[in-house]
C-alpha cells in the first residue's frame, strides 16, 4: 500500500479557521499555565505568520459580555458568560453560520459534540466544512517548533503519528 505524502502539510492554505481556543490549549498541554490564552495567541502567530489563512480564536470568556480584537492576522473572540458552560461552542457554531455560505472553513476542536454540531450545518447547508482535531494540530505545531532545534534525521515525523495524520486525513476527504 502506498503512502500518500500529506502529512506534513496538512493545513490548506486560504481558509477560513475557526480554532477552539481552550480544546487546543489543552492539547498544546497549555491550558493550565498563567495567560495561556495569550501564549496561545503567540504560538499561532508564529505557526500561521507565512499562511495567508484567516484565523478566529475562540476562548470561553471571563466576563457575561465577552470581547472581540484582532492581533495581526488572528482575530481572537471571549464569548460571554451565560447560564450554559457551552457560550465557546455556540459562539463558534454561530461562526460558522455567518461565514458557511462565504468562504472554505476548517474548524479545529477535539470536542465531539461542537464537531457534531458542525457537521449538521454541512449537511444543512450543503458545504463542506473541514474539521481537524486540534489535537493533529497541536502535534504539527510542536513538530514545527521543534523542527529549528534538531538534526536532520530527527526531522522525520515519527511513523505513527504520520499514520495517525493521514487516516484522519483520508476519512476526511474521503
Amino acid at each position: 500500500m502506498n503512502k500518500i505524502p500529506i502529512a506534513r502539510n496538512f493545513i490548506i492554505e486560504k481558509m477560513q479557521y475557526i480554532i477552539d481556543g481552550n480544546n487546543l490549549a489543552g492539547c498544546l498541554k497549555i491550558l493550565d499555565g498563567r495567560d495561556f490564552d495569550q501564549n496561545l495567541i503567540s504560538i499561532l502567530k508564529i505557526y500561521f505568520q507565512k499562511r495567508k489563512n484567516k484565523i478566529i480564536l475562540v476562548f470561553d470568556g471571563c466576563c457575561r459580555f465577552g470581547d472581540r480584537y484582532q492581533s495581526g492576522a488572528l482575530e481572537i473572540i471571549y464569548a460571554g458568560r451565560h447560564q450554559n458552560r457551552g457560550a465557546a461552542d455556540d459562539k463558534i457554531i454561530e461562526l460558522i453560520e455567518g461565514y458557511i455560505q462565504k468562504e472554505s472553513l476548517t474548524l479545529v476542536t477535539d470536542d465531539l459534540e461542537l464537531s457534531e454540531r458542525a457537521k449538521l450545518l454541512e449537511i444543512h447547508h450543503r458545504k463542506k466544512i473541514e474539521i481537524i482535531k486540534a489535537s493533529l494540530l497541536a502535534k504539527k505545531i510542536t513538530y514545527q517548533s521543534n523542527d529549528k532545534t534538531i538534526s536532520r534525521e530527527e526531522k522525520e515525523i515519527n511513523p505513527k503519528i504520520e499514520r495517525e495524520i493521514n487516516e484522519e486525513l483520508l476519512r476526511l476527504w474521503t
